[in-house]
């Protein structure tokens, strides 16, 4: 998240010796590169990154595997407000547990205060932990998040000294009250307005394992066919299919409903295909037509269902089986 060479330098590397070496340098090196200050605004950011709810939609989640219409419709709107809000609810979470743990007067003999005790040493623990030795991903950040929860039940709320409300007083808040709700309604008003996506994922199948993991490709013999079917809920206008760098295979995509197949070129390690798709059912295909086996990415399972359709192979199912293809809605307007 903060440095993307450190990360693709390791993945290079042979095996696990290698990059405890190549790593045990590296420490050393930045520590003295950096300095104390240099070091302490690192550890600054990265505890930004750990806290930074905003793009919560987003954590493992590479777009639904079909999204609904009236989704699709007002997504901007959905995914603007679920980001203020989610902002705005942990804000407001740790504004109430500072305020708390600011009053708090500790007697430890209480169970309560021992189990805040343990909720303190564990949130900042676990903050330390990936701010100073391990990595930083907002998502990572919200494992604390039962601590905090924990602590607000903990802690006692503040004493705040009674006086007595007469009507008159209450008459006098009510404009304040109802200037900060108006205030509240129009940033966010504003907020959602000017909020708008680029892209928008129709339909998708992304589960796979990460790059470090390492993952082993499926081998296809000649003559084999690969087939999956994709319901579009809305047109799209990018599609994508993931293969393997270097294997010769043909990749189509064919319209269910009006029999039109489109031909996708090959890009690196995917197949892609630019050009307006409407609504509707299709189905991809895609063949090995040489005289020796290629290899392509296709997840499989044990229990789990990946995707609405599975993958026939020679028109056998795998219903556990899966491509990994997007389907996008490209807004050039605002690309």
């Amino acid at each position: 998240m903060y440095d993307d060479q450190d990360v693709e330098k390791d993945i290079n590397l042979a095996n696990t010796t290698a990059r405890r070496q190549y790593d045990s340098q590296q420490i050393v090196h930045r520590i003295q590169t950096l300095d104390p200050l240099g070091l302490s605004e690192l550890w600054l950011k990265k505890l930004t990154i750990l806290l930074d709810v905003s793009a919560v939609q987003d954590w493992y989640n590479g777009g639904f595997e079909s999204a609904p219409k009236w989704y699709q419709d007002h997504i901007a709107f959905y995914q603007k407000a679920i980001k203020i809000s989610y902002v705005v609810a942990s804000i407001i979470l740790f504004f109430t547990v500072s305020l708390r743990l600011l009053c708090w007067r500790s007697h430890f003999h209480r169970q309560k205060d021992q189990l805040a005790l343990l909720a303190i040493l564990t949130a900042l623990g676990y903050l330390a932990f990936h701010v100073i030795f391990w990595e930083a991903e907002s998502r990572y950040g919200q494992s604390i998040l039962p601590a905090l929860f924990v602590l607000l039940v903990a802690l006692p709320a503040p004493i705040i000294r009674r006086q007595k409300v007469t009507k008159v007083k209450r008459q006098k808040c009510w404009p304040r009250v109802a200037f900060l709700i108006s205030a509240t309604i129009a940033i966010y008003a504003v907020f959602i307005q000017s909020y708008s996506l680029s892209t928008i994922v129709v339909a998708a199948q992304r589960s796979q394992l990460s790059v470090q993991y390492h993952t082993q490709p499926t081998t296809i013999n000649p003559g084999t066919t690969l087939e999956q079917q994709v319901n579009l809920a809305k047109p799209a206008n990018t599609f994508s299919v993931q293969i393997q760098a270097k294997s010769t295979m043909t990749v189509t995509l064919q319209n269910l409903q009006s029999g039109q197949v489109w031909a996708l070129t090959e890009k690196a390690d995917e197949f892609i295909l630019n050009q307006p798709l409407p609504a509707g059912s299709y189905q991809i295909v895609i063949q090995n037509q040489g005289l020796v086996p290629q290899l392509i990415d296709l997840v499989q399972t044990n229990n789990y269902t990946l995707a609405p359709f599975p993958v026939t192979i020679n028109q056998v199912q795998n219903k556990n089986a899966s491509l990994i293809y997007l389907f996008e809605w490209l807004n050039t307007k605002t690309s």
